[in-house]
């Protein structure tokens, strides 16, 4: 009895385990944890809903300023929000929209897994 070694795509091992140094992993761990903090995770809710201000999110949340742009920063600098100014105010969005799965669930694709909304 043989058996068949499976063939990979390059920099893969078989049974889909990558080679050490790639940053696929590594990714992936800092996107869920972005995500994976509370707050964060409501800020990404709301947004999906609409474009907000920081005065909105604040009074949504029920955050300091201080805090919610730390989140806000922490959530740009991952490239889930984007903001435009206008004028004086800043309006924040979705980078990518969170995306309705088949049975009505809100998801999103972290590009190296995806999370959905119940």
């Amino acid at each position: 009895m043989t058996a068949e070694i499976p063939k990979t795509p390059a920099g893969e091992r078989a049974g889909g385990m990558r080679q050490a140094g790639d940053p696929q992993p590594e990714l992936c761990a800092e996107r869920l944890r972005t995500v994976g903090e509370p707050t964060r995770l409501r800020i990404l809710q709301l947004l999906q809903e609409r474009q907000r201000t920081p005065a909105e999110l604040r009074h949504a949340l029920d955050l300091p300023a201080n805090l919610l742009s730390h989140h806000l920063k922490v959530l740009r600098k991952a490239g889930f929000v984007t903001v435009r100014r206008e004028g004086r105010l800043l309006h924040y969005h979705l980078v990518h929209p969170l995306a309705e799965s088949e049975d009505g669930r809100m998801t999103i694709d972290l590009g190296c897994c995806r999370l959905d909304f119940s």
